[in-house]
């Protein structure tokens, strides 16, 4: 049986025919009486395991394979065999492949019948084995989103193999890609396993900084941690990360993902009221401005930069005015007119710099901004919170200047404004200043 298994992965290592012709022969049948006759052979439970790791490489044979049966006898030979680094590695890697793009209730299927359990026993046993770890990670990553008690017991994990692997940089990657995609909001900054999971952040971009991939990784794991937490931000800032974030941004100018994940964590730390001034030394609005010229057609890198840059406004207008900011907001909306997001954070963003300001107003609707607001609210009048910033945008162009009431007025702002003025907030800012903007309205 051994010989014959070994025999199989020779035919089928790199051969998709090869895999289609067992599989129309029943290769899942005879695979699965094996390793259920053949239980105390490791050496059987372990190629057994490379030949579903092998078959389920290809999304069509995976679906043929009864994944659940698979899935348990895989189990149970991982637990029966702890020892073998083979069946571990083996095992793991079938495990990964089997589960991968698995639908929510697959997955939980999955957890209920132990393969995350024995995922991560696999870990803590051989902690030293990096083909494992490598493998165990790539698993984990398929039920990143749905673990609920194991969340601690895998960012534990998690933690010890970044430290224990430090130097390999595929897993490290790995592994905060499973971070990033897991714990999101669910450690607080007081929990004693989030800094070490941020220790393990500030080694990776110390020591990985000329791979775009891990630190990539490192900018989606602290964006997810600091997405709803300021105080993690403020510890970010504290640890100097923000002149991290700044340099390997600057050093790798041509990585569009990694620039439009750069400008959402910048933006994330600008979120804190305190201690702004390390943020601002090292920048980041020049680093911005880059990226977004740069890349100025992917969506991605748009949208988070015009968020940094409203994000930044709050500690330092002024001097973002100056840099003339808001210039780079409105050419994001002009290209990127059909994205809903970006167009929401734009909106949101100009209003913050034309605030008070006659002049950025003027320029604004020269520049037909107008047009692009009322076009929006045509195009995306099903967005409450789209058609309350767009509002809220105009009245600001218009309130006490009569030149731009009478342009916003002629594009047939009013009429909008008085269909959607039903759903803002009695009493509210936005109401009283509709209230305001319609009294010019009717003067004129």
């Amino acid at each position: 049986q051994d010989l014959a298994l070994i025999a199989i992965i020779s035919v089928i290592a790199h051969n998709r025919k090869g895999q289609d012709a067992l599989m129309e022969a029943g290769i899942d049948h005879a695979l699965l009486n094996t390793m259920q006759n053949y239980t105390e052979s490791s050496h059987v439970q372990a190629h057994a395991c490379k030949v579903i790791f092998l078959l389920a490489y290809n999304s069509h044979n995976r679906s043929r394979l009864r994944k659940e049966v698979f899935g348990n006898t895989i189990v149970k030979s991982m637990e029966m065999h702890e020892g073998s680094q083979d069946v571990q590695e083996n095992g793991c890697a079938a495990l990964w492949n089997l589960t991968f793009s698995s639908e929510k209730e697959t997955c939980l299927r999955f957890i209920r019948i132990g393969v995350v359990d024995r995922i991560l026993s696999s870990m803590e046993n051989h902690q030293d084995n990096e083909t494992i770890h490598e493998y165990a990670c790539k698993a984990l990553w398929n039920f990143a989103q749905v673990l609920k008690e194991q969340k601690e017991d895998v960012t534990r994990n998690l933690v010890r193999t970044m430290y224990l692997h430090m130097r390999n940089e595929e897993l490290q990657r790995n592994a905060m890609r499973v971070l990033s995609r897991s714990i999101s909001v669910y450690l607080d900054v007081r929990n004693m396993l989030q800094w070490s999971v941020l220790e393990r952040a500030t080694f990776a971009i110390r020591n990985h900084s000329q791979n775009p991939a891990v630190l990539l990784e490192v900018f989606e794991l602290l964006s997810s941690l600091t997405d709803h937490d300021s105080r993690t931000s403020s510890s970010l800032i504290e640890r100097g990360f923000a002149e991290k974030v700044v340099y390997s941004m600057d050093q790798h100018q041509n990585q569009e993902e990694l620039q439009a994940v750069g400008c959402r964590l910048i933006a994330n730390l600008a979120k804190t009221d305190e201690r702004m001034i390390p943020l601002f030394q090292c920048k980041p609005t020049d680093r911005i401005f880059k990226a977004m010229d740069l890349h100025l057609t992917s969506e991605r890198v748009q949208r988070y930069g015009c968020l940094a840059l409203y994000k930044l406004s709050y500690h330092d207008r002024i001097g973002l005015l100056q840099l003339v900011a808001w210039s780079k907001v409105l050419r994001a909306i002009e290209t990127h007119e059909c994205s809903i997001e970006l167009t929401k954070i734009a909106f949101e963003s100009l209003i913050r710099f034309s605030d008070g300001n006659r002049e950025i107003k003027t320029v604004l609707v020269r520049l037909d901004l107008a047009s692009h607001v009322i076009q929006a609210m045509d195009n995306f009048a099903f967005d409450k919170k789209l058609l309350m910033a767009s509002c809220y945008l105009l009245c600001c162009l218009c309130e006490n200047h009569q030149t731009n009431s009478k342009t916003i007025l002629n594009l047939g702002f009013r009429k909008r404004l008085l269909n959607t003025r039903g759903t803002f907030r009695r009493g509210s800012t936005l109401s009283k200043l509709a209230k305001r903007v319609l009294e010019q309205f009717d003067q004129i």
